[in-house]
């Protein structure tokens, strides 16, 4: 009976888990488009709150969400989608000032941008740049024959 009990209990543990990432799931799909249509990870003061209101349910359920769907908090979400953006704005405009780069990606500092680039990445943003320049231009010589 004890065993017939557990494995009901683990019967139940895994559709309520099955139950949970699916909700969460449909959730993040509506996350990730609201970040990527409006672009909220370039607002430096962006909280799981304002994602949540525009979204028409709570913080917490925000916040667990992206832990299940991606395995981060809230913050290492945005950070990511603003490290994505300064990569993309750096190969784009690799003359751009650090200012304008950093601030245009979300970020309030050139402190908390360089951390989280190299946290991200495991290079600081030159040297990323450097690598990604070398690459290209590696491909391009492939790509001509030469």
């Amino acid at each position: 009976i004890y065993v017939l009990a557990c494995r009901r209990r683990k019967s139940n543990l895994n559709a309520e888990k099955m139950a949970l990432e699916q909700r969460t799931g449909v959730l993040m799909k509506r996350i990730d488009e609201l970040m990527a249509g409006k672009q909220l990870y370039r607002k430096y003061d962006l909280k799981a709150g304002n994602v949540a209101e525009l979204l028409g349910t709570n913080t917490a359920h925000v916040m667990e969400c992206i832990r299940i769907q991606r395995g981060h908090s809230f913050t290492q979400y945005v950070n990511s989608l603003r490290v994505d953006y300064a990569k993309k704005m750096m190969l784009e405009q690799p003359d751009m000032k650090l200012r304008t780069l950093y601030t245009s990606a979300g970020f309030n500092s050139d402190t908390s941008f360089f951390r989280t680039f190299k946290q991200f990445t495991g290079l600081t943003a030159r040297e990323w740049l450097t690598r990604e320049q070398k690459s290209a231009k590696h491909k391009k010589g492939q790509h001509s024959g030469t």
